[in-house]
């Protein structure tokens, strides 16, 4: 007889199966993802185990509420950009900003299958405005991650200022997943008084544990709280 964790993964890879022979599309926290023929491989294998951007989007699921101003900092193909707006619900406003400009088009498509609207920029965001030189690694096309060092392709895109973003558009809730960067912001996050809540996805694999540490610490010390129970493995979520 199969153990009740036996029959999850039994049940799962039976799914899975379904999905790729049967479905051209999935539904993740009730928005319906189109499998693009252009998605690579690793994306789509996710898309249909269910398991694409699951823990932020197990964290978003419990903490945004209707008519939140969200901002949201790498938003990938736009399945997170999608789950935020249907949380948000029509009072409440997306602003998301993804420097990949690849991505631009995957994310209005994804935003417009559901129903959904939001604010798209292709920028980069930090402490000043100008421009911002970028590697994009030619794995992560089609998932929003880029690097400011390494192989990969050269584009170049506009840096907006953090703080003058956070003054015009007074976001409650920060959603970050730039792949390191997230360290580069952290004084800024501070600063802005109308943020009462943030999701983010540390990657100290790219910046190494000091970093994040610091980085956890500045939150900390600005009257952020983490929350153990809430955060999901390298997706923490931080409340004030």
């Amino acid at each position: 007889m199969l153990s009740k964790t036996s029959w999850y993964y039994l049940s799962r890879d039976l799914r899975y199966v379904f999905r790729r022979l049967f479905k051209k599309s999935v539904v993740l926290n009730g928005v319906k993802v189109p499998i693009d023929s252009d998605a690579t491989k690793k994306i789509k294998h996710h898309l249909f185990l269910d398991s694409y951007e699951r823990h932020e989007r197990d964290v978003l699921s419990q903490t945004i509420e209707p008519g939140e101003t969200i901002l949201e900092i790498g938003a990938g193909i736009g399945l997170i950009t999608c789950v935020a707006a249907n949380l948000a619900g029509r009072e409440g406003e997306i602003h998301t900003y993804e420097v990949n400009p690849k991505l631009i088009d995957s994310i209005k498509k994804n935003l417009e299958f559901n129903g959904l609207s939001a604010e798209i920029k292709n920028a980069f965001i930090g402490g000043s405005e100008g421009e911002r030189e970028l590697f994009l690694a030619e794995q992560f096309e089609t998932t929003g991650a880029y690097h400011s060092q390494g192989d990969g392709e050269s584009v170049t895109v506009k840096q907006e200022n953090f703080n003058e973003i956070a003054v015009t558009l007074k976001p409650t809730y920060l959603i970050l997943d730039i792949e390191g960067s997230e360290t580069e912001l952290g004084s800024y996050i501070c600063a802005a008084e109308s943020i009462k809540k943030i999701c983010v996805e540390m990657h100290p694999h790219k910046v190494g544990d000091a970093a994040i540490s610091s980085l956890i610490g500045e939150l900390i010390g600005a009257g952020f709280n983490y929350s153990i129970d809430i955060s999901s493995e390298r997706v923490l979520y931080f409340y004030r």
